[in-house]
């Protein structure tokens, strides 16, 4: 899967923030496509640490995630994308999508956080299903903070 499939749009990872729930600050990480919509995954505060590190890629910090990755390296197999799928839960189903050096690629199911960390990591796209960015996005501009 070089390009995206019908029915996602391409998104980037902007951050992670805190947002006010209904009894405390919960951390999201931030997604934004093309179109300026942003989409916020919601993660526990353990993540929201080591999410922080992998976005500070040169901070000479032990990077998490980069396990997976240097496991794949080493098997022959690269990561191609990761897709965030629509449910009727919402609870963000997400999919790295691999390629072995021979075969067909292979889809394996993965926390959303995971998704997007190994995705930032490996420097390949992550694609939203629209019927869910329609959703749950919203428009957000600088003076929203």
């Amino acid at each position: 899967m070089s390009a995206v499939i019908d029915g996602f749009t391409e998104v980037s990872c902007q951050g992670i923030v805190n947002v006010r729930g209904e009894t405390a600050n919960i951390p999201v990480i931030l997604l934004k496509d093309e179109r300026e919509r942003t989409m916020a995954v919601p993660i526990g505060w353990l993540e929201a640490g080591l999410m922080r590190r992998v976005l500070k890629a040169n901070s000479g910090l032990l990077q998490p995630y980069r396990s997976l990755l240097a496991c794949l390296d080493k098997l022959g197999v690269e990561l191609k994308a990761v897709y965030i799928l629509h449910s009727s839960d919402f609870d963000l189903p997400t999919r790295l999508i691999l390629r072995p050096e021979s075969g067909q690629d292979i889809e394996v199911d993965v926390s959303c956080s995971e998704g997007i960390a190994c995705a930032r990591i490996a420097a390949v796209p992550i694609y939203v299903a629209e019927q869910l960015m329609s959703a749950i996005s919203t428009h957000i501009t600088e003076t929203s903070f």
